[in-house]
């Protein structure tokens, strides 16, 4: 389907989750000028959210309430007046969202129309044609959504506002990302002076200074860190923090920017729409969430928990931590697929968790393959 001469109405289902709805909109190899969402009362204040974010695209979007979306014969009058009204443009109908019964009624209508329909893939976010348009153009089968919709616009359509980032594929801090690449060289080769280091940074005086004496072979490694600013030397064997955030970084913040300068890096390659690290969002509760590592890819939401530290007292990542990533990455219907990446390993029991709550979980020396793990993930 090659970008449409003649503007086109999309008519689409708002669901409790994603942005399937809308997301064809944001391609104009569809030609969508206008869109009407149908909605259930229930999903109303969703539409509502869906909707802004097309008006703020530029497209001209109305809301349609949808009664006994179950009950064919209640729903079809209100569908065919729907059709059938007058309209600007010809209709295209995206039938993603539709339950079975809505879904055959709206099938059956548009079949006896002529009007062009299809459903997003969800997995892959490919539009599939069941009603063809008669376009010589469009007889593939089905054709890739391209990716348009970026992290502020979908938290948005989830009823959040995004309200700070620390870094963005615009904006990124490459003197930290290039620190955090030593820091995970480190963590591969010597763990046990990265875990010194973290120690270190636990115990300070006032002035940051540590109490943790360094051998010669552990300054040696650590030796980039003082050349770059982040340490200095103090009493021969041991070392000072330059500040609380450098500190702060030192002893865990470095895992995310590591994991975020990866995949950055791969966003190209990976048609990767948006990415951000260290995000800030509100729901209109004004309940406050944070989230390490954030990405839009095929149209659907990532989020990658980083956990540089093992739990005190203990072994593996902590169940508090999968507890809280599977939490965020189910709420307020983000349906988003959740990842942590952690220094230590998972307890089985912990590694039980993660695969029931659906986390994928990188750990130890597996942060050697983030890269192809992040491809591999993205593409499943």
């Amino acid at each position: 389907m090659t970008e449409s001469s003649r503007p086109q109405h999309l008519l689409a289902i708002v669901a409790e989750n994603g942005v399937d709805a809308i997301s064809p909109a944001f391609d104009q190899r569809f030609g969508i000028q206008r869109i009407t969402l149908l909605s259930t009362p229930a999903l109303m204040p969703r539409a509502r959210d869906l909707a802004n974010i097309a008006r703020a695209a530029g497209k001209a979007c109305e809301l349609a309430s949808l009664l006994g979306s179950w009950r064919p014969s209640v729903m079809g009058d209100t569908l065919q007046q729907l059709l059938d009204g007058q309209r600007r443009e010809p209709w295209l109908i995206n039938l993603s969202g539709a339950n079975p019964a809505l879904a055959t009624t709206l099938f059956q209508l548009a079949s006896e129309r002529g009007i062009p329909a299809f459903v997003i893939e969800p997995d892959n976010d490919k539009a599939v044609w069941l009603i063809r348009p008669a376009a010589s153009d469009a007889r593939t089968e089905s054709l890739d959504v391209a990716d348009h919709i970026g992290l502020r616009q979908y938290f948005a359509s989830c009823g959040y506002e995004l309200l700070n980032v620390v870094a963005t594929l615009k904006q990124r801090n490459f003197r930290a990302e290039r620190c955090s690449k030593f820091l995970a060289d480190i963590a591969l080769h010597h763990p046990r002076t990265l875990l010194r280091l973290n120690r270190a940074g636990a115990e300070l005086d006032p002035q940051l200074r540590s109490f943790v004496r360094f051998d010669e072979a552990e300054l040696q490694v650590l030796g980039f860190l003082v050349e770059q600013g982040y340490l200095h030397l103090h009493h021969h064997d041991r070392l000072q923090f330059t500040s609380g955030d450098t500190r702060n970084f030192l002893c865990g913040g470095w895992l995310e920017f590591f994991v975020f300068s990866t995949l950055a890096e791969l966003a190209q390659a990976l048609t990767i729409a948006d990415a951000a690290l260290g995000l800030t969002v509100r729901t209109r509760q004004q309940a406050a969430s944070e989230f390490d590592v954030a990405f839009m890819a095929n149209n659907h939401l990532y989020l990658i928990e980083c956990k540089a530290r093992a739990p005190r007292r203990s072994h593996g990542v902590g169940m508090e931590v999968l507890f809280k990533l599977g939490s965020l990455a189910d709420q307020q219907g983000l349906n988003s697929r959740a990842m942590l990446v952690s220094l230590s390993g998972p307890t089985p029991a912990e590694a039980q968790r993660a695969h029931s709550q659906h986390i994928e979980v990188l750990s130890g020396g597996k942060l050697r393959d983030l890269r192809q793990h992040l491809q591999d993930w993205i593409g499943a």
